[in-house]
């Protein structure tokens, strides 16, 4: 089973170079769309007669099996939400964080938005 999760920044190309990545190795590639995947599937899987914690937390048993059976079938690069963090005990897993230049950044949310680079710096700093 082969995983690359790759995490990165707002505007740090993740989902460009996470494709880019797929192509070449010939791995499938998976974003945050799994995330909804899986939670549609954990939350069919919850019962509403449980308590308010113990609902919850059959919820992220659920999720977690769901997702891990989908990364079962390996060869993926996932970029999106927290893969580093839920595929931490996997030993197959290659995480990679990306890290790109900040007024590049600031750039792609002024063209984006149109916001000032002050207000893309402030939007950049708190995401």
């Amino acid at each position: 089973m082969s995983i690359i999760t790759i995490s990165r920044d707002i505007y740090s190309h993740g989902r460009e170079i996470a494709e880019h990545v797929a192509e070449e190795l010939g791995f499938e590639c998976l974003g945050a769309e799994i995330i909804e995947d899986v939670v549609s599937k954990a939350s069919q899987g919850a019962s509403d007669d449980l308590g308010e914690e113990r609902r919850i937390k059959k919820e992220i048993v659920h999720f977690r099996r769901a997702f891990y059976d989908h990364m079962a079938k390996g060869n993926i690069v996932y970029h999106g939400l927290a893969g580093h963090v839920f595929l931490a005990d996997i030993p197959e897993v290659l995480n990679v964080r990306l890290v790109a230049d900040l007024e590049d950044r600031m750039s792609q949310e002024v063209r984006r938005t149109g916001h000032s680079f002050e207000e893309a710096l402030d939007l950049i700093t708190r995401e």
